[in-house]
């Protein structure tokens, strides 16, 4: 059927006789699969859901533009990746905080994870150089009322623990994995995840701190470059499809 720009697709009974300006498929976008890049402001009375698939899981960096070019906002929550992943690594300490600085044996794979006292707030020997005595902003009272000696012999009877099941770090890691798609220099990023996902050693420092970790291995360039507005990038670089062996 076809149907006009205001998104009715009937007149009188019988079908419009008038081109439409955008429709699903589209001939005024005239994009290779037949797909409409234009905002709507009214949805074609022919659009009854939209499939997603792989593509939010594969090229998450797609979608950055959507609450301002399809929702009308004023701006988005992040102009480049960097932004993007601080703002997912504090979701992620909040909803997964680290367990390398406890003694409990519970282990953290469900929201909410058990609410546990760490004798340091400092970081453990791996992580402190994210977190080092500042990550909660409360004193560590515990840490000075042990010795090193103490303290890093609790450090290393935790990292021989895995209460971060890798389950919890596979989940949490999958949204962003594939954020440098399309990147040139950008897939270590992704290689990095996999590695340190992998690493037992670390694990217990939190899904945070992997990414934390993992961004520390990209350019500072590839980082901080703005995200390109939906109407100027070039038909060529339009993601409209991700083959199977673009996954991986």
């Amino acid at each position: 059927n076809k149907v006009d720009s205001s998104g009715g697709g009937s007149n009188g009974g019988k079908h419009s006789t008038h081109r439409p300006q955008h429709g699903v498929p589209c001939a005024t976008c005239n994009a290779s699969n037949g797909s409409c890049v234009e905002p709507p402001t009214i949805a074609p009375s022919n659009l009854t859901g939209v499939m997603i698939g792989r593509a939010c899981r594969e090229h998450p960096a797609m979608f950055w533009d959507v609450d301002r070019y399809f929702y009308g906002e004023a701006s988005n929550p992040c102009r480049n990746r960097r932004e993007a992943l601080e703002e997912y690594c504090l979701f992620l300490e909040s909803c997964f905080p680290r367990r390398c600085c406890d003694g409990d044996a519970r282990k953290s794979g469900r929201i909410p994870t058990p609410k546990v006292e760490m004798f340091t707030s400092g970081g453990c020997p791996i992580c402190k150089e994210f977190y080092g005595g500042h990550d909660d902003g409360h004193d560590d009272v515990r840490s000075t009322a042990i010795s090193t000696e103490e303290r890093n012999v609790l450090f290393k009877e935790q990292a021989a623990k895995e209460k971060l099941t890798s389950a919890t770090i596979s989940r949490s890691l999958t949204p962003i994995r594939g954020l440098f798609f399309g990147v040139y220099g950008g897939k270590c990023f992704k290689t990095q995840c996999d590695k340190l996902a992998k690493d037992r050693r670390v694990r217990n420092c939190g899904p945070g701190y992997i990414v934390r970790k993992a961004m520390a291995t990209i350019p500072a360039e590839l980082l901080d470059a703005p995200f390109v507005k939906t109407e100027d990038l070039a038909e060529g670089d339009v993601p409209v499809h991700i083959s199977p062996s673009g996954c991986h």
